[in-house]
């Protein structure tokens, strides 16, 4: 799920048009988890809906780069599973790569 942070990202990073429609960024999300997950193929995408996947595709990786240790590590551990985490998968990666000090949740 693309966090508030990663869509800011995303929408300054594309051309106008998708920039201004929620419902275009969250096609573009749901398709590409489709893809990630293996429940669509390329093949089933327009060029205009294939190009708004790269774009989420792209932010996702600035994302990973740009962001904070925690960040770059959840996103590798969710990247590493290849799909959505289960509840328990997801509190295993929050406790693993939580900033040092950081209280628990």
């Amino acid at each position: 799920m693309l966090t508030a942070a990663l869509a800011a990202t995303l929408a300054l990073a594309q051309p106008p048009a998708l920039n201004f429609d929620p419902a275009r960024v969250a096609a573009a999300q749901a398709n590409y988890e489709a893809l990630m997950t293996g429940r669509k193929h390329v093949r089933q995408l327009s060029r205009q809906e294939l190009g708004d996947v790269l774009a989420v595709a792209e932010a996702l990786e600035r994302g990973r780069r740009t962001g904070t240790r925690s960040e770059r590590c959840a996103a590798d551990e969710r990247k590493r599973l290849s799909g959505a985490p289960s509840a328990l998968e997801a509190r295993v990666i929050d406790l693993k790569c939580r900033e040092p000090g950081e209280p628990l949740n």
